[in-house]
């Protein structure tokens, strides 16, 4: 995959990171992620140990332009809360929502439930 383009940007002000990023691509390949997107921009927000619990809670969202031009765009919106439940586990409940989801042009919208965990030593 050839990326054409690629910036990305964070910035942190006390507990308060806001991150963005741009991708233009021109090759085509794969089923998912940016080999099928010919522009991508993200933007988001995350609070660092939100409520005094260690972790971050954070919001994003994303537009896509898919390369073949028959497709329509798609946009989306992402939450989630990462925890650290014991020194070693860390749990991420969250949630998406995507408007227009290319692969599924009959829906409006679809939203995915996630929980995710790491254990690490």
């Amino acid at each position: 995959m050839t990326l054409e383009q690629l910036q990305e940007l964070e910035k942190q002000l006390g507990r308060l990171v806001g991150f963005g990023s741009y991708t233009y691509n021109t090759a085509k390949g794969g089923g998912f992620g940016t080999a099928i997107t010919r522009h991508a921009v993200t933007a988001g927000a995350v609070l660092l140990n939100p409520l005094g619990v260690t972790g971050e809670l954070a919001l994003g969202g994303v537009w896509m332009e898919p390369i073949p031009d028959e497709l329509q765009n798609q946009y989306g919106l992402n939450a989630y809360w990462k925890i650290l439940l014991m020194p070693n586990l860390w749990i991420t409940p969250g949630a998406q929502l995507i408007f227009d989801p290319t692969f599924n042009p009959e829906k409006d919208s679809v939203t995915l439930g996630q929980i995710k965990a790491r254990l690490f030593f």
